[in-house]
């Protein structure tokens, strides 16, 4: 928050610096084992341009399956400058396979409910979301009318549907989307895809609200959320086949919103 002294507009009074906290769990793509750390940012905030690592004298993450090794790097001082998503600078890290110290990566389950404790000193920031399962989309033609369908998945909120062709997002709370089919085959990629991912409430709303700071944490500033990702391929037909996609209740996503997903999970697709 901050506010303008009336006699001197110029003059900016800034309130103490906050806790920010973005973690952002995924149980990856079906039959995909990235192996890859989840990495997740706690630091103190002083103003949106400046960031400082904070070493957490609490940190836990759990479910009811158990409690995963969500470990600090022990980094400090000013974070370096990132355009991108929080965790590529991150303090954070829960390695796909903990070993012997918990729980890892890949003990993620879709449809779990997931508790994040951190605290620094005397401020505790709580976290809590449900991870959503993949949805497993795939493609089904019916009286010569292709879809996507996919399952609905428990703990999503939204999915954004994309295609590796037009590079559009859409947002939906469908569970399935009629193909429009108007690119020739000539013009398409040997490997064509739509892509589903699954957004938790707390990843949704934030990612939605471009204004909103705060999503699936108290005490702190940022997200703690979820997202779930899979693929279907797409088939090439001999010609293109008119169709349209707002047989079902989709809208793209803004330019702003979509921005801020990509810096949450990564462009889509």
């Amino acid at each position: 928050m901050v506010a303008a002294d009336c006699a001197n507009p110029t003059e900016i009074l800034q309130s103490r610096p906050s806790l920010s906290l973005y973690l952002i769990l995924s149980p990856g793509a079906v039959g995909v084992a990235p192996k890859s750390p989840i990495r997740g940012l706690f630091a103190l905030m002083s103003s949106p341009q400046s960031f400082e690592y904070v070493a957490p004298s609490q940190l836990s993450l759990s479910s009811t399956g158990g409690v995963f090794a969500l470990t600090h790097s022990g980094a400090v001082g000013q974070l370096p400058f990132f355009d991108s998503s929080p965790a590529d600078v991150g303090n954070l890290q829960l390695d796909w396979v903990a070993g012997t110290s918990g729980l890892g990566a890949k003990d993620l389950i879709g449809g779990a409910r997931y508790t994040l404790r951190v605290a620094s000193g005397a401020e505790s920031v709580i976290g809590t979301m449900v991870l959503p399962e993949i949805s497993r989309p795939h493609v089904v033609e019916t009286a010569g009318v292709e879809s996507i369908v996919w399952n609905r998945s428990a703990g999503a909120a939204q999915y954004v549907v994309s295609s590796s062709v037009t590079r559009q997002t859409y947002l939906t709370a469908d569970t399935s989307l009629v193909l429009l089919r108007d690119v020739a085959d000539s013009q398409l990629p040997l490997a064509t895809f739509i892509r589903v991912v699954a957004l938790d409430t707390n990843l949704y709303n934030f990612t939605i609200d471009t204004l909103r700071y705060r999503a699936g944490v108290s005490g702190a500033l940022g997200v703690f959320g979820g997202f779930a990702v899979d693929s279907a391929p797409v088939a090439r037909k001999r010609e293109a086949v008119p169709g349209s996609t707002r047989t079902f209740s989709i809208e793209p996503l803004s330019e702003k919103a979509h921005l801020k997903l990509c810096a949450m999970i990564g462009c889509v697709p």
